[in-house]
């Protein structure tokens, strides 16, 4: 299952718990597209000014997942659920 989300709030971080009704997440990746500055932008001069980063996901007991969306983020996240 993939799941994006994004965040638009330039200075704070969003924490979030997140269940899957009837199912429960077994492993879980982010791939997060973030930047310091919010002006960040790829260009044909600076092709690599803003690349996506992958990120590991620790899943709680019981298949619980809680993740903190960076500030001014696109977030991929791709669950394994059971």
């Amino acid at each position: 299952m993939t799941l994006t989300a994004v965040n638009p709030d330039a200075k704070n971080a969003r924490e979030t718990e997140i269940n899957i009704g009837g199912a429960r997440i077994a492993s879980a990746h982010a791939r997060v597209l973030s930047s310091t500055d919010i002006h960040a932008r790829n260009t044909f001069v600076n092709p690599n000014g803003l690349v996506p980063q992958d990120e590991a996901i620790t899943v709680g007991n019981g298949g619980k997942l809680v993740y903190k969306f960076a500030p001014a983020s696109v977030t991929r996240l791709t669950l394994q659920i059971v």
